[in-house]
């Protein structure tokens, strides 16, 4: 082994270390400045002040988790944005792939700005101890998005991961045994992106692109029809590589063609690597998370590293991506008279796909509307945890995702936001 295949190794393994955060405050208000000034002309912050009291007003000292959807990119600038109008520190569960970007440089920034990163599917047991002791300490709010991927549904909340409930409830056990009074607070919030004015014109544009990338020559139908055949045209060029039989194009029943897609590629890859077959019920995009952790540690473990299996591997690892991705998908989502947000959501979802657009660029401003609903002190539930832990953190978990599905209901009346049946 030579001594550059050695550094190349170290380097891979740095990549694979849990990364702390290590917030600096003039790096935190610098970037504070620039998101403010991003938000205001891109996607302006629109959040009342009784809002923002359900943060200033708890506790001193006591613990806090915010918990939040997470439909776009944009919402890490929003919780930005936020913490410096509650004069709160925030420290965030991140991603570990995130941290790698631009050649590390993001992962430096985002420890600087309190982001600490989670390995998901992987050994998640450093991330949960430092979540731990961040609640634990009192001083900080943690934020957590439980649907842990950036979904593009702005108006529906998907299912929520439980961790972050459990994080709290550790926190509160280890503190309860010095503090008998001693609690912490979920504070659930709701991000929903509304575009100021319409945006048909910039959607036909992009649409006509889309077809025009995978000379598709659409029909003379309605904007939503003809996103969804380009859905069913992926998903076709899929089938034929997976030897799939196509199945219907209706918009209402797309997303049962998706799901097979999906799973047909996660078994194929999983019998690639050795994988047991999943529990029965296993998500798809728990699956593919675990069997990305288990590919980036193959990286770093390979004794020959050819061009040709490192080839493969990225390249396996680059398609379990697209598989997780492929969860936001959901055609149903545009079936009823949607609104032009509804719209915009898949045409960026299939701009990735398409287009392979990492993160592909909103079509036009928009508001961000921004609910935050009276914490839970989960001091009420520390007895059922203790006698029952999977199931209190299951229906904590689970009344969180409804609280936070219904201020994201209440958006378009509280703020007259157009409906989907009203843009129809």
């Amino acid at each position: 082994m030579t001594i550059s295949d050695k550094g190349s190794i170290r380097e891979l393994i740095s990549r694979q270390a849990f990364r702390p955060a290590t917030p600096w405050n003039w790096v935190i208000a610098i970037v504070q400045t620039i998101f403010r000034v991003d938000l205001f002309f891109n996607n302006r912050l629109r959040i009342q002040e009784k809002d923002l009291q359900q943060i200033r007003n708890l506790p001193p000292g006591c613990g806090v988790l915010l918990l939040s959807n997470h439909a776009d990119e944009n919402d890490f600038k929003v919780c930005v944005e936020v913490s410096r109008r509650c004069n709160r520190r925030f420290f965030y569960m991140m991603n570990r792939e995130a941290f790698d970007e631009v050649s590390g440089l993001a992962g430096w920034l985002f420890q600087r700005l309190g982001a600490f990163s989670v390995e998901r599917g992987g050994d998640t047991a450093k991330s949960k101890r430092y979540a731990v002791d961040v609640v634990a300490g009192g001083r900080d709010v943690l934020v957590v998005f439980p649907e842990g991927e950036i979904y593009y549904l702005n108006d529906t909340v998907q299912h929520f991961k439980s961790g972050a409930i459990d994080v709290a409830m550790q926190a509160l056990t280890q503190k309860r045994e010095r503090d008998a009074a001693w609690s912490v607070f979920v504070v659930p919030m709701a991000i929903k992106y509304h575009y100021r004015h319409s945006i048909a014109d910039i959607l036909e544009r992009r649409v006509q692109q889309l077809e025009k990338k995978l000379s598709y020559f659409a029909k003379k139908q309605a904007l939503k029809e003809r996103i969804g055949a380009i859905v069913a045209e992926v998903l076709h060029r899929k089938e034929i590589m997976l030897k799939l039989s196509a199945g219907s194009e209706r918009l209402s029943e797309l997303s049962d063609r998706v799901k097979d897609v999906q799973k047909s590629l996660l078994h194929e890859l999983e019998d690639r690597y050795g994988q047991a077959a999943p529990d029965e019920g296993t998500a798809a995009i728990d699956r593919s998370w675990r069997l990305s952790s288990h590919l980036r540690q193959l990286v770093v473990q390979a004794k020959n590293r050819t061009s040709l299996v490192m080839n493969r591997l990225r390249s396996d690892l680059s398609e379990l991506k697209h598989i997780a991705e492929m969860d936001s998908w959901q055609p149903h989502y545009i079936a009823d008279n949607p609104s032009e947000d509804r719209l915009a959501e898949m045409v960026l979802k299939l701009e990735r796909e398409v287009c392979g657009v990492k993160r592909p660029l909103q079509v036009a401003p928009r508001s961000a509307f921004v609910r935050i609903a009276k914490p839970i002190d989960l001091g009420v539930f520390l007895q059922d945890y203790e006698q029952d832990p999977r199931k209190t953190r299951r229906v904590v978990t689970e009344q969180m995702h409804e609280t936070i599905q219904s201020l994201i209901d209440g958006v378009d009346a509280e703020f007259h936001v157009p409906s989907a049946s009203d843009a129809g």
